[in-house]
């Protein structure tokens, strides 16, 4: 059946689809009308390895549930959240930023098609500078947290570390960029699909409701979980740090 379905329907109808061909080096855009059983044949690809390479490709987006995340370890959140981080990075943003930079300008999109392509950008230029910030000091500071758990006492990095910062200072600055995809959201209307949109409308809009949703998931398990969890640590590693330096009599 997904042999037989042209590349535009296939993406229409799940629009991770695109980002698979993408992989495949293949702009969906430029091949709406061709089948994917003419593409294997066109670049001799293996037609069973590539049903099971679309069937598989899902598998790079499933999201760690909260209740899963619950009994995660704070070393295991950190690599997740990181793994996370890559995927937007490398394939998320790109994905979209060259599906949004390719939109024809339709008369009937004109004016939400013209705003996403200078809006995207900026977003993306502002949310990629976040998470380096985000991974630079948040999670440098409790892996620096963890270690001194391990080593049974805190590094000289992290003494200073801790006098000049603390976890509740992260959690602040991190409810400013909780919602960095509001601007978006208000310009899709909720990511509003109209009923005459091209298919690489159907597709942007469909990408960006979807990234909102892991982004929101995201911050869910930052703000619910791996903030408590670090807070936690953070103040176990004070209390012996205090025994340390004021050992009881």
């Amino acid at each position: 059946m997904l042999l037989h379905t042209t590349i535009e329907q296939l993406v229409r109808n799940n629009y991770v689809y695109a980002m698979a061909l993408r992989h495949l080096g293949i702009r969906f855009f430029e091949h709406p009308h061709t089948t994917v059983a003419e593409l294997c044949r066109r670049y001799a690809w293996n037609e069973q390895h590539i049903s099971s390479f679309f069937a598989d490709y899902h598998r790079l987006f499933r999201n760690l549930s909260l209740k899963e995340a619950q009994s995660c370890s704070i070393e295991f959140l950190l690599d997740f959240l990181r793994h996370a981080h890559r995927l937007f990075v490398r394939e998320r943003l790109p994905f979209m930023a060259e599906l949004i930079e390719a939109l024809p300008v339709s008369p009937a999109h004109k004016d939400l098609i013209e705003d996403l392509k200078v809006l995207f950008p900026l977003f993306s230029e502002e949310f990629i500078l976040h998470i380096h910030e985000e991974e630079d000091h948040f999670f440098h500071y409790i892996e620096l947290l963890t270690q001194a758990k391990k080593e049974k006492k805190p590094s000289a990095g992290l003494i200073f570390k801790m006098q000049e910062t603390h976890i509740g200072s992260f959690a602040l600055d991190h409810e400013t960029h909780d919602d960095e995809m509001r601007g978006i959201r208000r310009l899709t209307h909720n990511y509003h699909i109209p009923a005459d949109a091209p298919t690489n409308l159907v597709v942007v809009l469909s990408a960006l409701s979807d990234f909102d949703k892991e982004l929101h998931l995201h911050a869910q398990i930052e703000n619910e979980i791996l903030f408590p969890k670090a807070l936690r640590l953070e103040q176990e590693i004070r209390r012996s740090f205090l025994v340390h330096l004021f050992p009881p009599n």
